[in-house]
């Protein structure tokens, strides 16, 4: 599928332009777009409606005694089995999807167009970087968030016995660094995905590109994103409301609470997929007002797209030898000829 180029224009731009660029893409490119990201998420979010409508499925069969134990117990495994696979590919695929989108958004955000095959043989071989790249930052965070967080966490509770200020204190500020941690290291891998498949670095190369691009403009990358994540997060806990609410009401039918599960788990599923672009292509965006801003990036395609044309206009003109050339002084003029007068007494004389 062949996606056309949007008319976006490559600018710096304020937090709201740059969720109304992110939606402006996707709703130009919706097509292309929500397919670069359904090759992988598709598959992956049909697994997790199977394996835990499986699991549900066995559960509620075995409970209400339709079910021998050791069937409920290979159901339930097979749904965690088919939920173990979905992990897995989430794991290693992701940052194959991720590479490819941001390859994607970058084309038709320069105005170049773009396939859903080229993207993805573009981004698979910078698979690896994405992959290490995603996991040194998840990683890191997670330890940061073990050394520091969770023992906060663990403090307020204890010192909440003696003292309940203190411990909600405690509680409140490792709740705090928790979220900033994770905050952090969204923002890192927000410019290292772009810095890996469009720059071409390698992932402690791109990690470092990342945090010199969002530490000096950090506060709007975080707005944005913010913005991007309410976007989103709207459906999507409308979707689980409806969840909720239909797995209430369908709780005391046992027979009909695997199949209502299994429905409303593939309609979250199904707005997962729409909305996935929104933010992972708002992250593209966010990265190129980040260099529009710090490096003048702007006028870089300016004069590039200036240079092209001028070599363009170059190639219509003769060859500089034949400009440069001498050209012959054209000959002297001719005498004029004698008045007829002069000319017929001369005959006579004769």
């Amino acid at each position: 599928m062949n996606a056309t180029p949007g008319s976006i224009p490559l600018k710096a731009r304020t937090v709201t332009d740059l969720l109304d660029a992110a939606v402006g893409l996707y709703r130009h490119n919706f097509g292309t777009l929500l397919g670069v990201v359904a090759v992988v998420h598709a598959p992956l979010l049909g697994l997790q409606v199977i394996g835990g409508g499986l699991w549900a499925w066995g559960m509620s069969q075995g409970t209400s005694d339709n079910l021998p134990g050791w069937a409920m117990a290979v159901a339930g495994m097979a749904g965690m089995a088919i939920l173990g696979v979905y992990y897995l590919g989430a794991l290693v695929l992701a940052p194959l999807s991720a590479g490819a989108v941001a390859l994607a958004v970058s084309d038709l955000y320069l105005g170049r167009t773009v396939t859903i095959r080229e993207a993805y043989r573009r981004a698979a071989p910078w698979w690896l970087q994405l992959f290490l790249a995603q996991l040194i930052i998840q990683f890191g965070m997670g330890m940061a968030v073990v050394v520091v967080g969770v023992p906060l966490l663990f403090a307020g509770g204890f010192a909440a016995v003696s003292s309940p200020a203190l411990g909600i204190g405690l509680m409140i500020a490792g709740g705090l660094i928790m979220l900033v941690l994770m905050l952090a290291g969204f923002l890192l891998l927000l410019a290292a995905i772009p810095a890996i498949v469009v720059e071409r670095r390698n992932a402690i190369d791109a990690i470092g590109r990342s945090f010199r691009l969002v530490r000096p403009g950090w506060k709007r990358a975080l707005a944005a994103y913010a913005l991007l994540g309410l976007l989103v997060a709207l459906p999507m806990m409308l979707a689980y409301g409806l969840t909720i609410a239909s797995q209430a009401a369908s709780a005391s039918d046992m027979q009909s609470f695997p199949l209502t599960n299994a429905l409303v788990g593939a309609l979250v599923s199904l707005v997962t997929l729409l909305v996935m672009p929104i933010t992972m292509g708002g992250q593209v965006v966010i990265y190129y007002d980040l260099r529009v801003r710090q490096e003048g990036f702007d006028l870089e395609v300016m004069a590039a797209n200036l240079g092209l044309k001028a070599s363009a206009a170059a190639r219509d003109l003769p060859p500089p030898a034949l400009l440069l050339q001498p050209v012959a002084p054209p000959p002297p003029p001719l005498p004029p000829p004698p008045p007829a007068d002069i000319t017929a007494k001369e005959e006579l004389n004769q």
